[in-house]
């Protein structure tokens, strides 16, 4: 006898917004001089591409494989070194802040 509703099949999360590529971008600009800005906003696309291309094939392989403890493992240490890396390379002083007088 079969199911009178189809079991549902894992679906792979939605790609980051392109809004937050742009963000981040936005964000890069201020912190860079005037005459690097456009190497670096040029920089961060590929980046953002392979992003778009690999997330839903590796978000596929986790929930396909049910892999959820390696998911919140992943998605921890991305944002622990995200925040390092930040911690370390940003300036203790905003730029934006500093140039509105606040």
């Amino acid at each position: 006898m079969r199911d009178a509703w189809p079991k549902p099949q894992p679906t792979s999360p939605p790609s980051p917004s392109p809004f937050f590529a742009l963000t981040v971008a936005a964000a890069l600009s201020v912190h860079l001089p005037q005459q690097r800005q456009g190497i670096v906003m040029g920089a961060t696309q590929p980046p953002v591409v392979v992003t778009d291309i690999v997330t839903p094939v590796l978000a596929g392989v986790i929930l396909g494989q049910s892999l959820y403890g390696a998911r919140i493992g992943a998605v921890v240490a991305i944002a622990l070194v995200g925040a390092v890396i930040a911690r370390s390379l940003l300036p203790a002083i905003d730029p934006e802040t500093s140039a509105a007088g606040g």
